[in-house]
């Protein structure tokens, strides 16, 4: 421990280094010349080697290999981004779509469920008493619904009442041997009738109880108007269908002027304009309608060849055009007309063994007996094979209805025909019966 300390305590220099050991020194240390001098004297960069050019050329081309791969990941991750944002989106809208059906699934279960005698005769909504729209024609007036039940048991007792009217034509048609210009009035204007409020049920909920009044008033009319079937154009008889005709277009003028007053703040932009302008054409038709029954029934008797003419001009202004303004419940509608169609083949089977009865012994029936019920029954359930469908094998797009209006008009008057044509039917039988 004497060497350098002890030269420092007596701050001495120590020998100077022998010849050999200071030229290895020089000769190891590198020139002060060719090294760079930094701006700050505290630090000195020294370069003590370079590189070799081939080295230097292959890390660039890995830097180079580097980026593009680095890019392409880059372009790889932004492109599952945007797939999961996509699905992300798609998702949320099928969530917002998902909780719109379940609302309004709601809303169908809360009118189903609803006892038709609650709210009274007016109901109140949102402090204003009025006809309210069926939920999926509410949701969007220009869609088909598919979710009300098809038909009512107070539709069902309607449609009774109807085919019992077309029974009592069926029946002067019988007496009278043949089909007559006044027997196929009252038949279009039963049918009309019919019309009128499965129009109405098919648009608007009818389970408040103004609605049934004017369902059961509409019964009345139409079994007391069904009495005087067998009349003519020059009997007091012909004037009470007239009454019946009027009274029931009034009734459906009050009620769409209801629908009317109810929507009448609607504003010009909004889809529910289209209920409005429904409400205004149903009621300009059945004004129109209701003038010309009240002229025909102030003819006189001594004028009667003219009421063939008040007939023609009522039933024309008593006709709906499909598709007008305001769509309503497809599927309803099909099996409001496929129920209708039904109870007609029923009631005229049913006449057919009430008129059988007389010449059949219940006791001890015989074959022959058996097999001439058996065959109208077959009949008729051969004819309802082929005009009413259970499968719904037809897509709505292509249906009559639903292409365009001249084909929705033919489809109306082939299903008038087709119920003249059973109902006169069935008088044919009741004939071979006897």
């Amino acid at each position: 421990m004497s060497g350098k300390n002890d030269y420092l305590e007596k701050d001495e220099k120590p020998p100077p280094a022998p010849p050999q050991a200071a030229s290895s020194l020089s000769s190891s240390t590198p020139s002060t010349s060719n090294i760079p001098q930094n701006d700050s004297s505290d630090s000195t960069v020294i370069i003590l080697a370079s590189e070799p050019p081939q080295q230097i050329k292959d890390k660039a081309l890995k830097l180079k290999k580097k980026y593009k791969q680095s890019k392409i990941d880059l372009l790889l991750e932004k492109e599952k981004k945007q797939k999961l944002y996509k699905c992300v989106v798609t998702l949320a809208n099928e969530l917002k779509n998902t909780k719109e059906q379940v609302q309004e699934l709601r809303e169908q279960s809360n009118s189903e469920e609803r006892n038709w005698y609650e709210g009274g005769m007016y109901r109140i909504i949102a402090n204003k008493s009025g006809p309210e729209l069926l939920p999926n024609i509410q949701n969007n007036v220009f869609q088909r619904g598919f979710k009300k039940e098809a038909v009512s048991l107070s539709d069902l007792f309607f449609d009774l009442v109807i085919v019992t009217a077309f029974m009592r034509v069926g029946l002067a048609i019988q007496d009278n041997g043949g089909l007559k210009l006044p027997q196929l009035f009252y038949f279009v204007l039963f049918w009309l009738i019919w019309g009128k409020e499965a129009s109405f049920a098919t648009r608007f909920d009818t389970t408040d109880l103004s609605s049934q009044v004017v369902t059961l008033l509409t019964c009345f009319a139409v079994l007391f108007g069904s009495l005087g079937s067998k009349s003519d154009f020059n009997s007091t008889e012909c004037t009470s269908i007239m009454v019946v005709a009027l009274f029931v277009a009034l009734l459906h003028f009050l009620l769409h002027f209801r629908v009317w007053y109810w929507f009448v703040d609607v504003s010009p932009n909004s889809e529910l304009i289209a209920v409005k302008d429904y409400a205004l054409y149903v009621m300009l038709g059945t004004s129109l309608e209701s003038l010309t029954w009240i002229v025909g029934i102030s003819l006189s008797e001594q004028n009667s060849k003219w009421r063939w003419i008040v007939f023609v001009t009522a039933i024309v202004f008593s006709f709906r055009l499909p598709r007008t303004f305001l769509p309503n419940d497809f599927h309803a509608a099909c099996s409001k007309r496929g129920v209708l169609f039904i109870l007609t083949l029923g009631f005229i089977l049913q006449s057919i063994v009430l008129v059988a009865s007389p010449f059949f012994d219940y006791q001890t029936p015989s074959a022959e007996q058996f097999f001439f019920l058996g065959l109208p029954c077959f009949l008729l359930f051969c004819i309802k094979l082929l005009y009413v469908d259970d499968s719904f094998s037809v897509d709505p797009e292509d249906h009559a209805l639903l292409v365009n209006r001249a084909a929705g008009f033919f489809f109306h008057i082939g299903q008038l025909s087709l119920l003249l044509a059973t109902t006169i039917l069935g008088g044919g039988l009741n004939l071979l019966t006897q």
